[in-house]
């Protein structure tokens, strides 16, 4: 199998909106489509204790893995971000 990387740097992430997309080179379909700053507030602001947008801020770095066919599909339909597992139940790509 193939194994892809990328790296990405942003200012802030907001509460309010911050959606990550990933598209195919060849012909512009969407891969991955999805409200990234919903999923990472899930991923720990209550466990820390503290707002949403503080964990935001006080967040710096966020590993997530990706699960995709050669094709570029879905494989399975969840994202690990750090120590969690998101599992996505709406996904139609």
């Amino acid at each position: 199998g193939a194994i892809g990387y990328a790296d990405l740097s942003t200012a802030r992430f907001m509460v309010d909106n911050g959606r990550l997309g990933i598209r195919r080179s060849d012909n512009g379909r969407p891969v991955v489509d999805i409200p990234l700053t919903k999923y990472l507030v899930q991923m720990g602001s209550e466990a820390y204790g503290m707002a949403a947008q503080e964990f935001l801020d006080r967040e710096s770095a966020w590993t997530m893995f990706f699960f995709l066919t050669p094709s570029g599909y879905w494989i399975e339909t969840r994202i690990i971000v750090n120590d969690w597992v998101v599992r996505i139940n709406d996904a139609d790509f």
